[in-house]
């Protein structure tokens, strides 16, 4: 994912973002005033949490106290391909139940 956007550089100082880009996963490259961030975020990780998850889980996703659920698994690119999941719980769920989505599913049934 690469964001580019000039008014975020009189936001933050340099020293800033170099801190926010610091990791294995994040890069940061400036031109003057103009920067990128690059996030990696290795779509297979994923996948193989996704069906440990599965292997061990004996509650299809809920907490001990049934206080919280854990359906998915889903990488950070999905949400930007897809805005209008912030807004519209049914086309994630719905996206969830898809050939694409499934993969990223922590559950069997109740979605």
């Amino acid at each position: 994912m690469i964001i580019r956007d000039k008014s975020l550089s009189k936001l933050f100082r340099q020293d800033d973002i170099s801190a926010i880009a610091e990791g294995e996963n994040i890069g940061f490259e400036q031109d003057g005033s103009d920067f990128k961030i690059t996030h990696v975020q290795p779509i297979a990780d994923i996948v193989n949490e996704v069906q440990a998850f599965k292997s061990l889980d004996t509650r299809n996703g809920f907490s001990f106290d049934k206080s919280v659920r854990r359906i998915a698994s889903i990488p950070a690119i999905e949400f930007v391909k897809h805005p209008e999941w912030a807004h519209d719980q049914k086309a994630l769920r719905k996206w969830l139940k898809s050939e694409e989505g499934r993969m990223y599913l922590t559950v069997e049934k109740g979605v």
